[in-house]
């Protein structure tokens, strides 16, 4: 639960990986979700940002998020909106060198763990990437298991297997 928003504003889009929510803050995006139905994802961020009052979606908001669905459709690199990232400082310094890996490319748990001098955190890069609250946009989607594998994906293993096949990268058929 987030306390430490004071007005939240969302859009909803539909895309070919799910429905897909984004939030702001006056600060700039600060939430990113992909699911199944428009209900599934509200009932999510009221959840998520459940002390927060929420205002009616801009144009600004709109165009945002058409622009991410429009990049990741056309196979594209995203626009790097501002960004409103709220967590731990580890958390943050995860999803600092999630921003890093470059369209198309992939790393490991482990690789990251390294990247910030602390080989063996891979289960807590793991962690930090399950709580990145901003799908997509910084792409925990390119984090593998070091033998190739997807791990795991908050939004689901088909939609990070769709995500990564948008951007030219082979994945091993999944089951989830």
């Amino acid at each position: 639960m987030m306390t430490n928003y004071d007005v939240i504003s969302y859009t909803i889009a539909s895309a070919s990986f799910g429905e897909v929510l984004a939030a702001f803050s006056r600060r700039g995006l600060c939430y990113l979700s992909i699911g199944s139905s428009s209900d599934e994802l509200l009932s999510n961020l009221h959840r998520r940002f459940s002390l927060c009052e929420f205002a009616a979606e801009t144009r600004r908001d709109r165009a945002v998020l058409a622009r991410i669905i429009s990049a990741v459709e056309g196979s594209k690199p995203l626009p790097l909106p501002m960004l409103d990232l709220r967590g731990s400082d580890f958390q943050q310094q995860v999803w600092t060198q999630l921003l890093r890996i470059e369209f198309g490319k992939t790393c490991s748990y482990g690789q990251i763990a390294r990247a910030l001098r602390q080989p063996r955190a891979s289960r807590a890069v793991a962690r930090a990437c399950a709580a990145n609250p901003i799908a997509i946009v910084v792409p925990c989607h390119r984090v593998l298991r070091s033998d190739g594998t997807l791990g795991g994906y908050r939004w689901g293993l088909k939609t990070k297997a769709a995500l990564l096949a948008k951007e030219g990268v082979y994945t091993p058929v999944c089951d989830g």
